[in-house]
């Protein structure tokens, strides 16, 4: 299912448990490891030497695992779910599976596994696992998100109409 066409994503009563959301897919080239070092100041070997990682176990350079977790967060953002929504992100945890090489295609399998209300009635809290897949269906990276999102009575709260 994909937002992205609507003007505002999702607010948190429209959030359903177990809802699942697929992103599109996202090649990783050469230039973004270039940028993401340059950007990090990370350039191990390990992700940008091909000649010292042939005696790697790896046998050739390996993309950030943070760049791969970023690529995620901005996926999922490209589905519309927070456009105009998003309080804030409060809490990500990343597991890294697999390695992800340059050339790799990934996409994000998204799904809803918790909900809840905070004590402002404008907000609310949605918790989201996610899987971070490679072009042969490899689960590369997983983890889960914890989002704070508006409530459809934030409108009201602030007097605009809807």
């Amino acid at each position: 299912m994909s937002h992205s066409s609507l003007s505002v994503g999702l607010y948190y009563e429209d959030y359903i448990i177990n809802g699942v959301y697929i992103t599109t897919s996202r090649n990783i080239g050469h230039v973004d490891v270039e940028a993401f070092s340059r950007l990090t100041l990370d350039v191990n070997p390990l992700h940008v030497d091909p000649v010292e990682m042939k005696q790697h176990p790896y046998k050739k350079p390996v993309v950030h695992g943070m760049l791969v977790a970023s690529i995620a967060v901005g996926l999922i953002s490209c589905l519309g779910l927070t456009r105009k929504t998003l309080v804030a992100m409060l809490d990500q945890r990343i597991v890294y599976k697999k390695p992800v090489y340059v050339g790799d295609t990934v996409h994000v399998k998204m799904e809803v596994i918790d909900k809840r209300e905070t004590g402002n009635p404008t907000r609310g809290i949605v918790v989201y696992r996610y899987e971070v897949l490679n072009e042969a269906g490899v689960v590369v990276v997983e983890g889960t998100n914890t989002n704070m999102v508006f409530r459809k009575n934030t409108l009201k709260q602030n007097g605009e109409k809807k």
